[in-house]
């Protein structure tokens, strides 16, 4: 039947491997999911799969897209959440108040490294143990 439909519609590719991929990643995750501790974990890993799910979807880039959601997320406005998703972030990383709230937030910069005259400078890669030791000296937001 498969190979019948492929015949018929010559846009159809003739492999599987695109569902055979989110397959395993499924099959992957069972596993890996028995271990969530309780309910409201098993809530919060459906929420962060499908909007890295969604990311995909949408060609974002799921760590940056996550770092920037979690320092704007704080001041945004509830009636505007809709632009924060995957679907639309493209538009609204675009806008001047979302770049400059991004290049003002502490924890974005702490992540990224200083701007130079230039522009952004991709930093060299944090560890974890340098990241840690530089938490604490972050101000806190009042």
């Amino acid at each position: 039947m498969g190979l019948q439909r492929f015949l018929d519609d010559g846009r159809l590719p003739i492999h599987n491997n695109i569902s055979e991929l989110n397959l395993r990643r499924q099959a992957i995750g069972r596993k890996n999911w028995l271990f969530v501790g309780s309910e409201d974990g098993a809530a919060a890993n459906v929420a962060f799969t499908s909007l890295l799910a969604s990311c995909r979807m949408h060609d974002v880039e799921p760590w940056s897209y996550l770092r920037d959601l979690l320092c704007l997320l704080p001041d945004w406005p509830a009636h505007r959440l809709l632009e924060l998703s995957p679907l639309h972030w493209t538009a609204t990383a675009q806008l001047p108040e979302v770049q400059r709230a991004l290049h003002d937030n502490v924890y974005r910069l702490t992540l990224l490294g200083a701007p130079a005259a230039g522009g952004w400078q991709q930093p060299a890669p944090l560890s974890a143990t340098r990241f840690a030791e530089r938490i604490p000296s972050l101000p806190c937001r009042g």
